[in-house]
């Protein structure tokens, strides 16, 4: 996932976001077909992590935003 303001004064370079399920990588833009619930509360495993896409990385700013859509059936 790029970064905010990606190739702007300021930005790092070189970096991503990657979004990983159970610690596996997501593809973006795509379903992931979730456990069925035995009721109650559930926990979703999501965390996000910095990666490098270029040989060499220059420093500043890193945020990235991502929007969930859940459909509950």
């Amino acid at each position: 996932m790029a970064l905010t303001g990606q190739g702007n004064s300021g930005t790092a370079k070189g970096v991503g976001v990657q979004l990983l399920y159970n610690g596996s990588p997501l593809t973006l833009n795509s379903r992931l077909l979730l456990k069925q619930s035995a009721g109650g509360q559930e926990t979703l495993p999501l965390t996000a992590r910095y990666f490098q896409t270029l040989t060499s990385v220059e420093s500043g700013s890193a945020n990235a935003s991502a929007t969930l859509n859940l459909t509950y059936q």
